[in-house]
């Protein structure tokens, strides 16, 4: 069972039920859901609506050495294997206050989605980057995370904040680019 609520993740390791947000919409619809069970997953989920065609979307999305000017969240981005970006390809990416990670792509489909997975110790990590197809301009970008493993249920209270936040600004980011951009 989910229990709605406004803004904020609620975590009961002992109890075994997830609890589900759901932020009021605007123009953007977030929610997270933290599910404690014996793999320690929790999952996050931001999408948002954006007036530009899915191929403008992708194109901002995937160019990812520019996320550092188009998304404050992210300081620095180094690809670690030639581009184009595509299955296969690692990515270095350095973001305040989370420590630096290299992200491997095991998913790739343009223009609709890509995945990328980074393991640390304790913890695996996969993030998801969705695009559809609203009309000819207009597009919904969801951006998912899944945190798997053992140190989940600690780093996950530490982080779901941030976690929150980060994803709504890097959307919003995107969107910024997509909608106002060269």
């Amino acid at each position: 069972m989910f229990q709605k609520c406004f803004c904020f993740l609620k975590f009961d390791a002992k109890s075994q039920m997830g609890a589900h947000v759901e932020a009021g919409r605007l123009d953007s619809e977030l929610t997270g859901t933290i599910r404690p069970d014996a793999r320690s997953n929790m999952h996050f989920e931001y999408s948002i609506e954006i007036d530009a065609s899915q191929g403008r979307v992708w194109e901002i999305l995937t160019d990812v050495e520019a996320w550092p000017e188009r998304i404050e969240t992210v300081e620095s981005v180094e690809l670690l294997t030639p581009p184009p970006l595509s299955r296969g390809s690692q990515v270095r990416l350095t973001q305040p206050r989370v420590p630096e990670g290299v992200w491997d792509i095991t998913i790739w489909e343009p223009p609709s989605y890509f995945e990328w997975h980074q393991e640390s110790t304790g913890a695996n990590t996969v993030a998801g980057h969705r695009v559809e197809n609203l009309s000819d301009h207009r597009s919904r970008l969801t951006l998912t995370l899944e945190m798997r493993g053992l140190l989940v249920p600690i780093f996950g209270r530490m982080y779901k904040d941030l976690t929150n936040r980060y994803m709504t600004l890097e959307a919003q980011g995107l969107r910024r680019a997509a909608e106002n951009g060269p």
